[in-house]
């Protein structure tokens, strides 16, 4: 699911599993994330070092070790936790909600998708009243009605629910080694006047009609074969996005047992703009639908994906057609291949690695760095596996580019290590090993010879300089996490305490500058135990020097002071990084699809202080 950010139109609020609508203004998006940034946080002082603070990182930090396993999976739900049904309810009014045309915009107008909210729905249908059921499974269907759910209307009314072709249109089909592409003609109405919707040709759906490869229209296919030259260029488009999961050893999605005509994933073309969306992938295996309820079988399973029919609407203003149809494809196929290892998989990955691997096979279009915002690289004080209102989840593919960048070993073009946290993350077939996602990537880094602590600490520390940490930080001007606290010591001033709080996977910044008289500076930091996910890094800035990072290990109970060389004519700042990667949860507290193992951390609002203090 591709989300974009809210202008007027609403926000994406995540409630138990699911996501509900709701209309806001521009201000309160604003009042929102800072809201969930942490209530804690003081805002930023001014960094006013940017140049300086550009100049990179260098050393190391010994290894502060990583939590064990929690194994803290609890019976039974949350005192506060919803009922199944309750949930199910939820996911059925969001996905009404969307269909309505409640869907949000980002500030350029660019629409949302929809892929979590109805893989929220089919996953909990089955827990839903009768009467709710039946509705479900229209908004689950197929736009041809070829599906296991058979249809995807009623009532005229209803045709405009997500993508659904009309009665008098004729589906069109054709199939590559990779997938199955349908869709319907644009033809012209032969009727006029007191003519029902349903009885006219659809052209509400109809991709465009020019075959004359290169000569004309928005996509150049091949000309003459008898198929339009859009439904060329997506069987193109798709051929390599399929192949190219293929080739890295992903597993295929699953076969659909014949639905659709044939046992390949099935790509259906359909007005999607007015909907305000981009695209979206849909599990509708009866086994999911039926028997899912609670959303923690981890099956496997197919799904169909929906593309827009032409991607020309202004709404996709921000690319050209192919780049809109490129980025669209590698995302929304991408939580296809998926599903094929966990459908209830946790909501926050789901997003960030198909956000991650956009950029992996389109690089030149860059649609992911609009996200990075509002992920952790700025907002560094909001836990990496949150799901929320404004879209952090998929700025947090900046942490799989990060941990790829560090560890790039590849198969078939695409880095290895998210593939097998996928694997990790199954809980059937090769490789499978039954994991939620913090403890796949926390057993992964431990493979690669390294920690979460470790990692996650070096993470937050790149995010201050973006632009010389990353590949491409430089090139596609990736913003840079600020400060929370920024204090000059002086004779006047000597000495400086910040004590706040973080929750898992978090990390603050805190600058300490040499004024007059400083010589010595004497450092304290109090905070999570390293055993819990506590690290502390500290850089030193000398005049004319990049940032050196310097051994600062706390000890078994999260403290450590260090005396520090502050001299002002040969120091400009000293900055500290206090991190807790904790990972430790209660799982299955019935905390709703969108919640890391549908449970609760155990790691949360941690006390920390920080001292800094002029000495002689």
């Amino acid at each position: 699911m591709r989300l974009r950010r809210t202008a007027l139109g609403g926000l994406l609020i995540a409630i138990s599993g699911t996501l509900v609508i709701a209309p806001v203004a521009p201000a309160e998006v604003a009042s929102a994330v800072a809201a969930a940034d942490g209530a804690d946080a003081a805002p930023a002082a001014p960094d006013g070092q940017t140049s300086q603070d550009d100049q990179g990182d260098q050393g190391d930090q010994g290894d502060q070790g990583d939590p064990g396993d929690p194994g803290d999976r609890s019976e039974g739900p949350a005192a506060d936790a919803q009922t199944e049904v309750e949930q199910a309810q939820e996911a059925l009014a969001t996905v009404e909600g969307l269909k309505a045309g409640e869907a949000p915009t980002d500030a350029q107008g660019a629409p949302v998708d929809a892929t979590l909210a109805l893989q929220a729905l089919a996953t909990q249908a089955s827990a839903l009243p009768r009467a709710q059921r039946k509705r479900a499974a229209r908004l689950l269907a197929r736009p041809a009605g070829d599906g296991p759910t058979g249809y995807c209307t009623t009532a005229q009314v209803d045709y405009y629910d997500y993508a659904c072709f009309k009665p008098s249109a004729t589906p069109n089909r054709t199939c590559n080694a990779e997938v199955c592409v349908h869709w319907v003609n644009t033809t012209a109405a032969t009727r006029a006047g007191g003519i029902a919707e349903g009885d006219i040709p659809d052209n509400t759906n109809g991709v465009p009609a020019d075959d004359d490869g290169s000569a004309g229209g928005a996509y150049a296919g091949v000309a003459g074969n008898g198929l339009p030259d859009y439904v060329d260029v997506v069987l193109g488009v798709m051929a390599n996005v399929a192949g190219t999961y293929r080739n890295a050893g992903y597993r295929p999605v699953p076969s659909d047992k014949g639905y659709g005509g044939s046992n390949k994933t099935d790509i259906y073309l359909a007005e999607l703009s007015s909907q305000g969306l981009y695209g979206y992938c849909v599990p509708d295996a009866p086994a999911v639908i039926e028997g899912d309820r609670s959303a923690t079988k981890h099956l496997s399973t197919w799904s169909y994906c929906v593309l827009d029919n032409d991607y020309t609407d202004s709404a996709y203003s921000r690319h050209t057609p192919l780049e809109n149809l490129q980025v669209t494809a590698a995302h929304e196929f991408f939580h296809a291949v998926q599903f094929g290892y966990d459908v209830d998989a946790d909501a926050w990955i789901l997003e960030a690695t198909a956000t991650w691997v956009e950029d992996e096979l389109y690089d030149d279009v860059n649609d992911n760095v609009t996200y990075l915002r509002y992920g952790p690289l700025r907002r560094n004080g909001q836990p990496l596996d949150t799901y929320d209102l404004s879209g952090f989840q998929y700025g947090s593919w900046i942490f799989f580019r990060y941990l790829t960048e560090r560890f790039p070993a590849e198969k078939g073009g695409l880095p290895v290590l998210v593939r097998r946290l996928w694997e990790a993350m199954a809980h059937s077939g090769p490789g499978h090993k039954s994991r939620y996602s913090v403890q796949a990537i926390r057993r992964e880094l431990v493979r690669q010879g390294t920690t979460l602590n470790k990692e996650f600490a070096r993470f937050a520390v790149a995010n201050r300089t973006p632009k010389q940490s990353y590949e491409e930080g430089a090139a596609n001007r990736y913003p840079h996490a600020g400060l929370l606290r920024s204090a000059t010591l002086d004779r006047r001033r000597s000495s400086v305490t910040r004590k706040f709080r973080l929750n898992h996977l978090t990390a603050r910044h805190l600058r300490f500058k040499a004024g007059s008289g400083a010589q010595r500076l004497r450092l304290t930091v109090d905070g999570t135990r390293p055993a819990q996910g506590g690290v502390a890094v500290v850089r030193i800035k000398r005049v004319g020097k990049p940032p050196k990072r310097i051994r600062f290990n706390i000890n078994p109970q999260g403290r450590r002071t260090k005396r520090i060389d502050f001299d002002r004519g040969t120091v400009q700042w000293v900055e500290v990084t206090v991190v807790n990667a904790g990972s430790r949860y209660r799982c299955d507290q019935g905390e709703g699809l969108t919640a890391t193992c549908q449970g609760v951390s155990l790691s949360d609002r941690q006390p920390q202080s920080v001292t800094a203090t002029l000495i002689r």
